[in-house]
């Protein structure tokens, strides 16, 4: 017979939570968001990102979708930075231009400048 710790244990806590951000890229949760949605503590979501990627949930949420703005620009170099912080829940085009130079090192306009020159 299972009890309920161990039914919390066996669940990939993670995967379901990148499942609902899939389902939502519009969206930015907050790690008490996610762990009500997931019914559980912020406490076991927050560790259990830790476990696996060595980060936050909120670093987890922001690397991808700075990844997801990346990739977007790649496929369609002529989006509209404000489209692309739109559709991935970022404030305002400002908002994610500064955590994009941040991470890569250049502007999204920078950068599709130069991946249109390729």
């Amino acid at each position: 017979m299972c009890d309920q710790k161990t039914i919390v244990k066996t669940r990939d806590l993670v995967s379901e939570c990148i499942n609902i951000m899939r389902s939502s890229p519009d969206r930015f949760f907050k790690e008490g968001e996610m762990s009500d949605l997931l019914f559980v503590s912020s406490k076991t979501l927050r560790g259990s990102f830790i476990k696996r990627y060595n980060k936050s949930f909120y670093r987890f949420q922001l690397d991808y979708k700075l990844t997801q703005a990346l990739s977007m620009i790649k496929f369609d170099p002529d989006i509209r930075i404000y489209e692309i912080a739109y559709a991935l829940g970022f404030s305002d085009e400002f908002h994610l231009s500064k955590l994009f130079k941040k991470k890569y090192g250049a502007s999204p306009t920078e950068y599709k400048k130069r991946f249109s020159c390729r």
